[in-house]
């Protein structure tokens, strides 16, 4: 990390070079991120069960997830 530069899934505060990862339900596909605000939240019927990741999965056969930033889908009712 010596280049000064977050890798991808973290974000650096101001003035440090130290990677934070972003928290599940969000992603960060930028390197050098330089705040929590550049961690995005995963978009409807996808989700991130990690942290510090740089794209979000999408939803598998019988399942969603109906909001923004869940680190989980959902099963599909019945029917």
């Amino acid at each position: 990390f010596c280049s000064g530069q977050c890798i991808r899934g973290h974000f650096c505060k101001e003035g440090t070079a130290d990677p934070e990862p972003c928290p599940p339900g969000r992603y960060s596909p930028v390197i050098g991120a330089p705040s929590q605000e550049f961690c995005l939240p995963c978009a409807p019927g996808r989700y991130q069960p990690l942290s510090a990741q740089a794209d979000c999965l999408t939803c598998p056969a019988g399942s969603f997830s109906p909001d923004v930033g869940l680190a989980a889908c959902d099963p599909c009712p019945r029917g």
